[in-house]
C-alpha cells in the first residue's frame, strides 16, 4: 500500500475481469493531493506495530 501511494507514477497491467485491489480502493486515497498526509498516517501505524 505505502509503495502504491507514494509512487509518482502509477503503471496499469492486466488485471482479470478489471477486478484488483487499486481499483476498489477510495478515490481520495488515490488522490495525488492527500499523498503526504496517507503517507505519515501508514507510517504511524507501521511503527504502533512495530512496539
Amino acid at each position: 500500500m505505502q509503495g502504491y501511494v507514494g509512487a509518482r507514477l502509477r503503471e496499469r497491467g492486466p488485471a482479470p475481469d478489471g477486478l484488483t485491489l487499486v481499483a476498489r480502493l477510495p478515490s481520495w486515497l488515490k488522490s495525488a493531493g492527500n499523498r503526504d498526509e496517507v503517507l505519515r498516517a501508514i507510517a504511524r501505524l507501521r511503527s504502533s506495530l512495530d512496539t
